[in-house]
């Protein structure tokens, strides 16, 4: 069916949840637990924490419910009945537009801002040669209320490609988003910002192709060398500055064991947290959209009487390193549920991500809204980007569209129909 990724597609077989925990999520965790100690305190300057067998265990039992739980939603619907009469919805071209030139200009106010504070461009980047932490914590410092709604851009590429077909004048604002996300990536030295718009357009125009599992298994390989020369080069500025690198030999050990710590220490702060904050702030990271939203700062306090966990602080004085403060999704609910709770949440969390992955293939607004759930799965081993509240303006923007929306029949996408119906 055109334009929805198809089953028997390799990058949409790889991209479903039970795959990606069997694939992606126990490779990292038999990485850590073969890590020697000696090498977490040489590279990370960290303790690892592997005194507890018990909490080994536990970490793997999750993954393993978390893996069980998509594989039974992805199967759940094997037929899809209620959605055999609707391949999605047309989103109206000029709502999709509108959020991605809203992004445009809170890209352009955010960079504008910011280059006030200097006589040129050539000085931000004589400046982030010198100390890249200054351009991002005094530069281009977030402004509250506009950088967010750069985010709107995150659920607008993956709606213009799938419930709409993209016109020259889509294809220019999508790529100068792109090019506004990737010098983001490098001054304010956030990766993320690229590559949760660039997974779900790769992932939405690919899985909809017939390819052959070997030309796709290339591809993989090549955008993970590409991502990961991406962060070498970014941490040759970023930290390695701080460091002392200078070789390129060097600059790429140091590179690809940077990149692989942030996995490592994520999970390794993960059980630091399940032995010693169990269930520390109910709720926290699941609803952190809420508790962080301007005007409620100290709302969650006021209604719990907890002060919620400010990671780096709590590593920093349990002898941890607050340099790697992130913790994978685990983690984090472990801090919101308990160690008894986490269990039924990722076993939850899992099933959600199991029917999602499925209606991918059925209708083209959860085609959408999937890849953008993917870059989620992708990030499962490091952060909870699930809830995370640089989200929230998208998940609004995908749950607006909705009020818009024209449902298409399968006969319509058929026939090319579907791009005669007014708007």
């Amino acid at each position: 069916m055109r334009g929805l990724p198809a089953r028997r597609n390799p990058f949409y077989i790889l991209a479903s949840p039970h795959t990606l925990t069997g694939l992606v999520y126990f490779p990292f965790f038999l990485l850590y637990l073969v890590t020697p100690p000696r090498f977490f305190m040489a590279w990370y300057r960290e303790p690892k924490v592997s005194s507890e067998p018990w909490l080994m265990v536990y970490f793997g039992s999750i993954l393993i419910l978390f893996g069980v739980g998509g594989y039974i939603g992805s199967h759940l619907l094997p037929n899809a009945k209620s959605w055999q009469g609707s391949a999605g919805v047309l989103v109206p071209r000029w709502y999709i537009r509108g959020g991605m030139i809203v992004a445009l200009l809170a890209y352009l106010v955010w960079f504008i801002k910011g280059i006030q504070q200097i006589k040129s461009l050539e000085e931000i980047f004589s400046l982030y040669l010198r100390n890249p932490f200054y351009v991002k914590e005094v530069i281009l410092k977030t402004i509250p209320g506009i950088t967010t709604l750069t985010q709107t851009a995150v659920a607008a590429i993956p709606l213009m490609i799938c419930c709409n077909r993209p016109k020259r004048f889509d294809y220019l604002l999508i790529g100068i988003i792109l090019l506004l996300a990737a010098t983001r990536s490098f001054l304010f030295s956030e990766r993320l910002a690229l590559l949760e718009l660039l997974i779900p357009v790769i992932f939405l125009k690919v899985s909809a192709r017939q390819i052959k599992w070997k030309k796709a298994l290339a591809y993989i390989m090549i955008f993970f060398m590409l991502v990961v020369s991406f962060f070498i080069l970014n941490e040759s500025r970023r930290s390695f500055v701080y460091r002392g690198g200078s070789s390129a030999g060097n600059l790429c050990k140091m590179g690809v064991v940077r990149f692989l710590g942030y996995y490592m220490t994520s999970i390794n702060n993960c059980l630091f947290l399940a032995q010693n904050f169990d269930f520390a702030a109910p709720l926290y990271y699941t609803f952190s959209a809420v508790w962080r939203f301007p005007g409620f700062r100290g709302l969650y306090t006021e209604f719990t009487g907890i002060e919620p966990i400010y990671l780096p602080q709590i590593l920093y004085r349990h002898g941890m390193n607050p340099e790697f403060n992130t913790i994978t999704t685990i983690g984090s609910w472990i801090n919101d549920f308990g160690l008894i709770g986490t269990p039924i949440v990722a076993s939850f969390f899992g099933f959600l991500s199991g029917v999602l992955y499925r209606l991918a293939s059925q209708n083209k607004f959860i085609a959408a809204l999937y890849s953008v759930w993917l870059v989620g799965l992708l990030e499962f081993m490091r952060i909870y980007y699930f809830t995370n509240t640089r989200l929230f303006p998208a998940y609004v923007f995908f749950m607006s569209a909705l009020l818009f929306a024209k449902r298409i029949s399968k006969r319509q996408l058929r026939l090319g129909q579907w791009q005669n119906i007014k708007l």
